[in-house]
């Protein structure tokens, strides 16, 4: 690291919590190291409330009656595995057509409960490193989700989403 005095908005980005704060309250209000530290304090805070708010909302859909703990809680853990990973655009995606599949009025409940195992297939396997990766069962579930997704409008453009960055970060090939 650089002596004090030579340091720029890079040098802050690699400091702990710790070494930010110490710079923070060395230095005086309204200064650039004190701008940098504390809109490096920000966006770190900004960022770990982003991996806290990927919990999956279902509450206000009649999916909530049935026992869907077991893959809302899968369908959770690996987008919060993918946040973590730095693949923001994937697991927001990945949230946001799981609660548009739990409010579509166009299947019916058990349907609904396939489409969302299928999704947490793909969400978990699009968490694991790609040697790790089942293909024959990802294909197998992307192919019922783009099939089945296609009968409701609002779903396809949110599945052409999730397609899109599947293929932008390497879990889908071409």
């Amino acid at each position: 690291m650089l002596p004090p005095g030579l340091w720029g908005p890079k040098e802050f980005a690699g400091m702990t919590d710790e070494e930010l704060h110490q710079v923070k309250m060395g230095s005086q209000f309204g200064s650039n190291y004190w701008a940098w530290a504390s809109a490096e304090q920000e966006e770190r805070q900004r960022k770990r409330q982003a991996r806290l708010a990927t919990t999956i909302n279902i509450s206000q859909s009649s999916v909530a009656t049935l026992n869907l703990g077991t893959v809302v809680g899968e369908l959770n853990s690996s987008i919060q595995t993918l946040t973590n990973a730095g693949q923001d655009d994937l697991a927001k995606s990945i949230r946001q057509l799981t609660e548009a599949i739990t409010a579509s009025p166009h299947f019916e409940e058990s349907l609904r409960k396939d489409l969302l195992e299928h999704l947490a297939l793909v969400s978990a396997e699009a968490a694991l490193p790609a040697e790790k990766r089942k293909r024959g069962p990802l294909r197998s579930s992307i192919g019922i989700l783009r099939s089945s997704l296609s009968v409701a409008t609002e779903l396809v453009t949110l599945w052409q989403a999730v397609e899109h960055t599947l293929k932008a970060v390497g879990v889908l090939h071409r």
